[in-house]
């Protein structure tokens, strides 16, 4: 058993460095950028490094010139709230917005149904069509229920 996971162990170590495979850019004579793991023929190619892997642990904070003495940018007590807080009511507030312009748009929607002169309704593709008595009362208790949903 041992042995087994000593082999696995050196396997993965041992094909650590073929994972790091070279990455070239060139421009062939059509003026177009090509990405490859091989140079071009003519051997006119720059080679791309990758980039840096990122730190194992995050860097310290840098401190906040607005925050008191002592305190960072990243330190809660700076900004008064946790990041999950300051997450959550960005959510919070996205989604009060989405529900204010829904709001909006089945309160319009009721508007033109409820409108007994609108007898056409224009399509995404741009077509109309005419709007029977039945549609119309469809379209109605459906934007009142997304009234009754959004405009809370």
């Amino acid at each position: 058993m041992s042995l087994r996971l000593a082999l696995v162990v050196l396997m993965v170590v041992g094909c650590s460095g073929l994972v790091q495979a070279a990455m070239y850019k060139y421009v062939d004579d059509k003026g177009r950028v090509h990405y490859s793991q091989s140079p071009p023929p003519n051997g006119q190619a720059q080679e791309i490094k990758p980039p840096p892997p990122p730190p194992s642990r995050p860097a310290a904070a840098e401190p906040n010139p607005a925050a008191g003495a002592g305190q960072t940018a990243t330190d809660p007590a700076a900004s008064g709230t946790k990041p999950d807080d300051a997450e959550a009511a960005r959510r919070k507030a996205e989604s009060a917005k989405i529900k204010a312009e829904n709001c909006a748009r089945a309160k319009r929607s009721l508007e033109m149904f409820n409108n007994p002169q609108n007898r056409l309704l224009k399509r995404p593709d741009g077509t109309y069509e005419r709007v029977t008595p039945e549609s119309r009362q469809q379209n109605i208790q459906a934007a009142r229920r997304n009234i009754a949903e959004f405009c809370n």
